[in-house]
């Protein structure tokens, strides 16, 4: 009988840490290629950086207040950051109002969880 738990114990286990590679190799957790990201950050930088309307009273662009690491900026980018994590964790695009069935940051969370308990 022990040797039978073992053995389920073993698979299990496996089959666990299978999922859980499965999950973080996917493109939820791997985020867009570099060149892709390269690209946003160029059209960014054509278009809205430097537009008239994003500067400040001081005649200050976009562009120039994100480079300088503009105090004023912190706050929405960490909002626009903690937002981004939470739609990554839940797997949701910008514009889904409720998360999928699957949701990977939920599933890895209860495979760390479950493995804990298991070698616990």
């Amino acid at each position: 009988l022990d040797q039978v738990l073992a053995c389920m114990m073993l698979m299990l286990s496996i089959g666990l840490h299978i999922g859980f590679m499965h999950i973080v190799s996917g493109p939820s957790f791997q985020g867009l290629g570099f060149e892709k990201q390269r690209s946003f950050a160029e059209k960014w930088r054509w278009s809205a950086a430097h537009d008239f309307r994003h500067m400040d009273f001081g005649g200050v662009s976009l562009a120039a207040r994100v480079c300088a690491g503009d105090g004023s900026l912190i706050i929405s980018t960490d909002a626009r950051n903690l937002l981004a994590d939470i739609n990554s964790y839940l797997n949701m695009r910008p514009e889904d109002l409720t998360p999928p069935a699957l949701q990977p940051g939920v599933v890895l969370c209860l495979f760390c969880i479950f493995l804990w308990f298991l070698y616990a």
